[in-house]
């Protein structure tokens, strides 16, 4: 784990449903997801492993980027988001 603190985006994205609205947050080694209501929001942690770099934010920025051209249709963020509010 890297020192970067992301803690402005992560209390933006924990109310990210309103002041009503409860969100669940799931973590992973690489990521963190925002579930609220129907939407779910996912942001890549700030971590630089010997697999992987996403210590910076433009890093982080281009492999979200990657992903989207991967999966244009959303299909494999909504498959993920369905299996977590199982």
């Amino acid at each position: 784990m890297l020192p970067c603190s992301q803690a402005g985006a992560i209390a933006f994205l924990a109310r990210s449903g309103g002041p009503a609205a409860e969100t669940e947050i799931l973590e992973t080694h690489i990521s963190r997801i925002f579930l609220t209501g129907d939407r779910a929001f996912k942001m890549k942690r700030a971590v630089k492993l010997p697999y992987l770099d996403f210590s910076t934010p433009e890093l982080r920025l281009a492999a979200c980027r990657k992903f989207q051209r991967v999966d244009r249709s959303g299909a494999l963020h909504r498959r993920a988001a369905d299996h977590a509010r199982r």
